[in-house]
């Protein structure tokens, strides 16, 4: 759903601007092109960011992670830290 809008935003401001520059077509082009190329850069960023743990963009090791984890079921002991029964199902599941 949020690709659908950002999608349609797109579309909406190329549009606009293809229509308000519509007789300077040197304009029209260059403003199209690079307003395009900007979008597509915002959204590469955010697909890579979307996967933090791919191969692809930005990287996050997951081992730092866990380790942060268990230092923190060290420092702050309690049921909290206890297997998720609902996230156990689902990672069985897929």
């Amino acid at each position: 759903m949020v690709w659908v809008v950002v999608f349609l935003s797109v579309a909406a401001l190329v549009g606009l601007q293809s229509f308000s520059l519509r007789r300077q077509p040197v304009l029209h082009t260059t403003s199209v092109v690079l307003t395009w190329l900007v979008t597509a850069g915002m959204l590469g960023a955010l697909v890579s960011f979307s996967e933090p743990f791919g191969t692809f963009g930005a990287k996050v090791s997951s081992d730092p992670v866990e380790l942060v984890l268990e230092r923190l079921s060290e420092i702050y002991p309690g049921p909290i830290w206890e297997p998720c029964e609902r996230l156990e199902s689902m990672s069985a599941a897929g």
